[in-house]
């Protein structure tokens, strides 16, 4: 069916087309069976590991990059003390700037990155859905208090409000159920 190079590897479009079919079709069908919310926290084991992996409740992406780190910051700092030999100024220029300038590079990237992170975390707390995933959070971001008894107060359903009762004699706003007027002392009437 398929036709053989001269290396031993399919060298027919044929079989790309239908690699390209299958990942279509398997991909659907991974996405509607497997990946529906209603199957969240149904599996455990590897199963669970794989749903959480296919679903991106775990980021690989910070991981990676702080591996990626370090193999460069060694790469660069070795580079300059082979550097350091040849010339002494170009050896502490590279160790110095290109390692700033690599940590801040990476750092920007990871802001980036927790930025996102944190979002999703603001936006679960405030939505009142599950936040069991807080842990993955590199930093985690308190919202304080004032704000959430805000969007509380904003988003609680209204009550009905008590009559406003004022002083006849001066004007100040009290309290339904007060005899007397707090400001001026004449009996509420």
């Amino acid at each position: 069916m398929f036709e053989r190079s001269y290396y031993g590897g399919v060298s027919n479009a044929g079989a790309i087309g239908v690699c390209f079919l299958v990942a279509i079709i398997g991909g659907i069908l991974l996405y509607f069976l497997f990946l529906t919310p209603k199957n969240d926290k149904k599996f455990t084991g590897f199963m669970g590991w794989l749903y959480d992996f296919l679903a991106f409740k775990k980021l690989l992406v910070e991981a990676i990059l702080k591996v990626i780190y370090l193999i460069s910051a060694c790469f660069i700092t070795l580079l300059g003390i082979v550097s350091l030999f040849d010339s002494f100024v170009l050896g502490i220029a590279i160790i110095v700037l290109w390692n700033i300038i690599l940590r801040i590079s990476y750092e920007f990237l990871l802001v980036l990155i927790i930025i996102c992170k944190n979002t999703s975390e603001i936006n679960k707390k405030i939505s009142g859905k599950d936040t069991s995933e807080a842990d993955m959070f590199v930093s985690q971001v308190e919202i304080p208090k004032s704000v959430v008894e805000q969007f509380t107060a904003k988003t609680s359903p209204t009550t009905t409000a008590e009559p406003e009762v004022f002083c006849k004699s001066c004007g100040q706003k009290m309290k339904i159920d007060s005899t007397f007027c707090p400001n001026c002392g004449q009996k509420n009437e």
